[in-house]
């Protein structure tokens, strides 16, 4: 906990030069200071020398301890990113830390009126390993437009997401190495962790689409990513949300698969979660998931 106290990002920019140098990380210069950001730059990061000529943005661990110390001692979400850096051979190190824009659970989008096609178990998290990532969507969006509180995170610009299905009031989020408003840039997993958490514990009933898990396992690793998607799973049940996670069958192999089916429900076939015919729905009411709830192990 920081025992600096500052209320505005002048206050910041006054006290960070010195700050840093004691820290012993590099000699900073507060550039600007424009609203809610900051831009600050180093003529020798230690970091950048660490690392060496990669020929691109590479002083990850310093936009992430900067954003940290600012997010602390204003004790306000913010989030950053480098955009000059010496090991891509530009002549300083310059990173942009500027306030975040939190997602908050809206008002939900417009109920259909018709049943819910598709019948979800709340507090649970699907697997769907298929070749068509579209049913991940489907399943999300029935459940958007029949009163829960969604909230999608995907590789497909948002823009086109919210045309093609008609959604204009659920939260979509870009998964980029682009920084910016609505995006989640060189995916951190411990912002999108906090992201999900916060709307999880802030919404009634929400429901999360999580398209792009081998986008973040090729920035993360897998080790990294699983850990991330079991404390995921956990706040999912806790908070009695709903998880949809769409992934190709062959994108792992089967030992990682395994891993990961461990952690969720595996749907194969979008009929696995259609609802019953009023005639055949009352044996599927006493247990929805049916089969493919596992028991947990001894």
């Amino acid at each position: 906990k920081m025992a600096i106290e500052c209320t505005d990002l002048e206050c910041i920019g006054e006290m960070f030069p010195v700050l840093w140098t004691q820290v012993g990380l590099g000699r900073m210069n507060v550039q600007a200071i424009e609203g809610d950001r900051i831009i600050v730059a180093f003529e020798d990061s230690v970091e950048a020398r660490e690392v060496g000529m990669t020929g691109k943005i590479s002083c990850h661990f310093t936009t992430g301890y900067l954003t940290g110390m600012v997010s602390g001692i204003l004790r306000t979400r913010f989030e950053g990113k480098e955009i000059e850096c010496i090991a891509r051979g530009d002549p300083y190190c310059v990173h942009e830390i500027y306030r975040r824009d939190d997602v908050k659970p809206t008002e939900t989008e417009a109920v259909v009126d018709t049943e819910a096609e598709f019948e979800l178990e709340h507090g649970v998290s699907y697997l769907f390993k298929s070749e068509n990532p579209e049913e991940g969507f489907m399943v999300f969006v029935d459940g958007a437009t029949h009163g829960m509180n969604g909230l999608c995170i995907t590789r497909t610009f948002p823009q086109r997401v919210r045309k093609k299905y008609n959604l204009s009031k659920t939260p979509i989020l870009w998964l980029t190495s682009e920084a910016g408003k609505d995006r989640i840039s060189y995916p951190h997993l411990g912002k999108l962790y906090e992201i999900i958490g916060d709307f999880l514990k802030e919404s009634e009933k929400p429901i999360i689409l999580l398209d792009g898990i081998e986008y973040l396992i090729t920035q993360n690793e897998y080790k990294s990513t699983l850990k991330f998607l079991q404390l995921i799973v956990e706040k999912v049940a806790i908070n009695e949300g709903v998880l949809i996670l769409p992934l190709k069958s062959g994108t792992l192999d089967s030992k990682d698969m395994n891993l990961l089916e461990r952690e969720m429900v595996v749907i194969e076939k979008l009929n696995e979660l259609r609802r019953e015919k009023e005639g055949h729905r009352e044996e599927k009411r006493s247990n929805p998931l049916g089969k493919f709830i596992r028991k947990p192990e001894e």
